[in-house]
């Protein structure tokens, strides 16, 4: 479970989050919905640590433990799909996900690429450079480079924005 208690946040003079407090069940698909602007993406990168609040706790809760998600010093793997992606554009679909599993110290785990590759419908794709794939195929790419780290927190901004039909 995430929990976020007493979060305040403001962004050049504006109020995005006033002692907000939200708890969101683990193991569970949660949407955040609302108008541009307000605040959606912020509440997602102050989970995922890359904002801070100005005050206030997220914590993530396992078990019988209780993690500050704020500066993350308790090792928690967070995955985030970004709206804009943040694929490397030269690299292949393939090397965009070993890269990503190396960057975490791991050695390259070919079957916990292609399996979702394919799984995905992009093992066809596999060697095609990130940006000649569709927005569709990149998106999913994004999603599957969280998968591919099995991450204890998977977040996503837009999930559904440039999919394929």
């Amino acid at each position: 479970m995430i929990k976020i208690t007493n979060l305040n946040k403001n962004f050049n003079n504006r109020i995005l989050f006033n002692d907000f407090n939200l708890e969101l069940d683990s193991n569970k698909l949660i949407f955040i919905t609302g108008p541009s602007g307000s605040g959606k993406t912020t509440l997602l990168n102050m989970i995922g640590n890359i904002v801070l609040p100005d005050s206030g706790k997220i914590t993530y809760l396992e078990k019988d433990k209780e993690y500050s998600l704020i500066n993350n010093k308790n090792n928690v793997k967070i995955g985030i799909v970004f709206q804009a992606f943040n694929l490397l554009n030269n690299l292949s679909a393939f090397d965009n996900l070993s890269i990503a599993q190396q960057i975490n110290g791991r050695e390259i785990e070919k079957h916990k690429i292609n399996s979702p590759l394919e799984n995905f419908d992009l093992d066809k794709e596999k060697k095609i450079l990130a940006k000649n794939l569709s927005s569709g195929q990149q998106q999913r790419l994004a999603f599957l480079r969280s998968l591919v780290l099995e991450n204890d927190i998977l977040l996503a901004d837009e999930p559904t924005g440039n999919l394929d039909s």
